[in-house]
Formats: C-alpha cells, structure tokens, sequence
C-alpha cells in the first residue's frame, strides 16, 4: 500500500490530538509526550480504513505489527522491564488486531 496523502493526514492529525492533549495536561513529560504520539499514530493507522476506502487491502496485519511496534516503542520510551515490555507488546498488537472493531464505535466531533 502506497502512503496517500489522505492517510498521512489522518495519521498526522491523529497525533496531533493526542499529543497536544498530553501537552495541555501533562506538559512537563517529554517521555509522556512522545508515548502520546505514538498512540495517536496508531490510532490513525487503525482509522485509515474507516475514512480512505484504498486501505482496507491488508488492513488488519497493518493494524497488528502497528500495535506491535507501537508497544515496543512505548516499553522503551517508558523504559520498562522486559516483563512489562512484553506486556505492552501484547497489550499494542492486541488493540492493532481487534482495531477495526473498535474504531467504529469511535464518535468524532
């Protein structure tokens, strides 16, 4: 799948909610900032289907290695031992899997 335009815009769009959430909240945490971003990547990644038709093709192994990378980037931002390493691994690949469930119930302004 080739990175549209559309889909860069929602994946960016989505970070920047929740970045600028943790911001307004918790701005004195760059480690908390930097795992808001993440998130709110993965989170985009798992709309795209939802608003651009051309990524429902392999959505849901997208969606899994999102969520599992997302994980791993989080445990080490957090700097996590590697048994709650492996539970936010679990934890991600588990939301990136059951992703295109979830994000329909998802109500946007």
């Amino acid at each position: 799948m080739k990175l549209s335009v559309k889909a860069a815009l929602i994946i960016a769009v989505s970070m920047a909610i929740f970045t600028l959430n943790g911001a307004i909240f918790w701005s004195d945490d760059f480690r908390f900032l930097m795992t808001s971003a993440i998130f709110g990547a993965l989170v985009g990644i798992i709309a795209l289907p939802e608003f651009d038709k051309r990524c429902r093709k392999g959505a849901g192994v997208r969606n899994l290695l999102a969520g599992i990378l997302s994980g791993a980037g989080i445990a080490v931002l957090q700097e996590m031992s590697l048994e709650w390493a492996a539970v936010t691994v679990l934890a991600g690949g588990a939301l990136g899997y059951l992703g295109l469930r979830w994000v329909r119930h998802l109500q946007l302004p």
